[in-house]
């Protein structure tokens, strides 16, 4: 890294030193000229500053603080749009298409997953609402069939998450009745009675896609987790 963004770095952050007004005295030499003009004309410019720094700077910080103004930018409109509980199937279309936007600025090359099984990264939940959640599968992983008590729908960020469908037979066992696979960037929606199973169908890599649910009041059909041979 370079010596003066360590230094930088290293005395607290470039928004905390702008909103105490010290760096007109204390930018460390390197630092783009671009930045040092804002730094010094515009109190409070930390945004500005950071976006012209070296992204190698602070990569994950950088990764994390636009993942967080996607999100928010995605809460507001979502919570414009009033109670969601009996969504019609355009306003569950025009939900799809907004996690659609989200997926395509969340980065899911960092998702390890677990070896145990499936992970779970909430991005915002609020439990008397909804619910926006990056499901994390490794190859050949997938979850328990189960409802959600509420709508929803699912993007896929990065892999292949295949959706598989369950109904019961006439004796009352769950069967399955189809599957599908989203590649990057396709999804569904799934009504509050489907039972559904996301599975890791992509061989090579860790799928991420991106959940969203509304009243998470979920019923959980068999084994927890199971890893497909």
């Amino acid at each position: 890294m370079d010596k003066s963004i360590g230094k930088l770095h290293q005395e607290s952050s470039i928004g905390t030193a702008v909103y105490r007004s010290e760096l007109t005295s204390r930018l460390a030499a390197g630092v783009p000229s671009e930045a040092a003009e804002i730094a010094r004309n515009t109190l409070g410019a930390g945004v500005g500053v950071a976006e012209l720094l070296p992204a190698r700077a602070f990569p994950d910080r950088r990764q994390a603080g636009e993942e967080r103004a996607v999100v928010a930018r995605f809460v507001a409109r979502v919570n414009a749009l009033g109670p969601l509980s009996q969504a019609s199937p355009a306003l569950q279309a025009r939900l799809l298409e907004e996690v659609k936007t989200v997926a395509r600025r969340i980065d899911g090359s960092t998702e390890a997953g677990s070896a145990s099984g499936y992970s779970r990264r909430v991005l915002y939940e609020d439990p008397d609402h909804w619910s926006l959640a990056a499901i994390i599968l490794r190859p050949g992983q997938q979850t328990h069939p189960h409802d959600h008590g509420g709508w929803g729908c699912a993007v896929t960020v990065q892999g292949v998450e295949r959706d598989r469908r369950f109904v019961y037979d006439t004796s009352g066992n769950l069967v399955l009745s189809g599957e599908r696979d989203y590649p990057p960037g396709t999804g569904y929606v799934f009504d509050a009675a489907d039972v559904h199973q996301p599975v890791g169908a992509d061989p090579r890599r860790v799928t991420v896609a991106l959940h969203f649910l509304v009243h998470e009041s979920h019923v959980h059909y068999g084994r927890p987790w199971l890893a497909l041979g």
